[in-house]
């Protein structure tokens, strides 16, 4: 494997990185994971991405406080049985984003899977 396979591998462990705010280091397994389940699920609550996602509230809490300041998540506050809950969605970037690793996990896996022709 060359260095730019092993780069994408790294890449796709860490689950991409965040280049459009310079954060490092890369975005972490639970940033990952709250960002897909926010692109299969849509809006939720913390408590319902905690029901998913095995970590801390308060983990949680800061993941998606990163990602916030990322500009990949946004929080709208809504009114459930008379309480305000915050609702957390990804942004058009933070959409992109997750669709532009999608893509590019499919096609490393292609290449490294598909035997080399001779």
């Amino acid at each position: 494997m060359n260095i730019e396979e092993r780069k994408m591998l790294h890449l796709i462990v860490l689950a991409g990185d965040c280049a459009a705010c310079s954060v490092t280091p890369p975005i972490q397994p639970t940033m990952s994971s709250v960002m897909r389940m926010l692109g299969l699920l849509g809006a939720m609550t913390l408590s319902e991405l905690a029901d998913i996602i095995p970590c801390s509230l308060e983990a949680l809490r800061q993941q998606l406080s990163r990602l916030m300041r990322c500009g990949l998540v946004s929080k709208k506050v809504e009114k459930r049985d008379g309480k305000p809950v915050g609702m957390y969605k990804l942004t058009p970037s933070g959409t992109i984003t997750l669709q532009g690793w999608m893509a590019d996990t499919e096609k490393f896996l292609k290449k490294i899977t598909q035997p080399e022709r001779k």
